[in-house]
């Protein structure tokens, strides 16, 4: 039979993937290569539950499910990718996945999903936390990035998606 505290962490898990499934999701199919994204999405659940003990309730919770996320999806870039020389570059130079199809350009999440796929971890990370509507403080604590820095990167970020699609389709 279940422990009283196994149970109140297992609620607590139910409504942490009820809230977060589908940027949990997000976050997998951005990260993983075609075929993986499932693989990725289990890791990253698994590490939720593993560290749901420490969770601060003061803490807000999508901040906290984010930081596992993007922490577990980073660290399987650095896995398939560690070679000898790639061990002293940071996430910013980590080698990026090829680009998605983009399919039918009018499709905005082929479109979304496309463009999430060339960008590099750091930058797909913060696009994904601004559309989802965090702000530049709150995406500067999930990354470590400092908010000018976000805010930078973000404009960066609208400004190669003018370029290479708005522009491409008219």
């Amino acid at each position: 039979m279940p422990s009283q505290h196994t149970s109140q962490l297992t609620t607590r898990f139910e409504a942490l993937l009820r809230a977060n499934y589908g940027r949990l999701q997000r976050i997998a199919r951005s990260y993983a290569p075609p075929g993986e994204h499932e693989d990725l999405l289990q890791e990253i659940l698994a590490q939720m539950w593993r560290s749901l003990p420490g969770f601060d309730d003061r803490a807000p919770a999508a901040a906290w499910v984010y930081r596992i996320a993007l922490n577990t999806a980073l660290g399987q870039l650095r896995k398939r990718y560690s070679r000898p020389a790639l061990h002293a570059m940071d996430d910013e130079r980590l080698l990026v996945m090829a680009p998605a199809s983009i399919g039918d350009p009018r499709d905005p999440d082929a479109l979304l999903d496309a463009f999430l796929g060339r960008l590099g971890p750091i930058d797909r990370a913060v696009l994904m936390l601004a559309l989802d509507d965090q702000s530049y403080a709150e995406i500067a604590r999930i990354t470590g990035l400092n908010p000018n820095a976000v805010g930078i990167r973000l404009n960066r970020i609208k400004q190669r998606f003018q370029h290479d699609y708005i522009e491409e389709y008219p």
